[in-house]
């Protein structure tokens, strides 16, 4: 166990993000929309066995809109951005997804926890 430095930091920040609150930036509507609904099926079935139903589910369904996820351009690089092969996008141009947590997700916490003086 030389160096688990980069899958400690997936595996815990982004658990961690989502007990935050941080919405999954992988499935705001304007990054969905670039998935090639097709070939994200077809990949995902081939890859990992999903069924259609599960890709569907759980990749090509935009989580719905709200104040607290609405952003005008999406991070990602967000620590809960998952990444997106360049082969099921329409635009051939992967999302790289999060490794940390970065200066957005930093933004995103401090405004839906804002400081407080009257913090006992």
């Amino acid at each position: 166990m030389a160096d688990i430095g980069p899958i400690w930091e997936q595996t815990s920040f982004d658990p961690t993000g989502h007990s935050l609150a941080f919405p999954y930036v992988h499935m705001l509507p304007n990054i969905v929309s670039l998935i090639d609904r097709r070939k994200a099926i077809d990949y995902l079935k081939e890859r990992y066995g999903w069924p259609e139903r599960d890709t569907i589910a759980q990749v090509l369904t935009p989580l719905s809109g709200s104040a607290l996820i609405a952003t005008a351009a999406p991070d990602r690089q967000s620590i809960v951005c998952y990444p997106l092969r360049a082969e099921i996008m329409k635009d051939g141009a992967a999302v790289p997804g999060g490794g940390d947590i970065n200066a957005s997700d930093g933004q995103f916490a401090a405004r839906a926890y804002p400081k407080s003086s009257d913090v006992v």
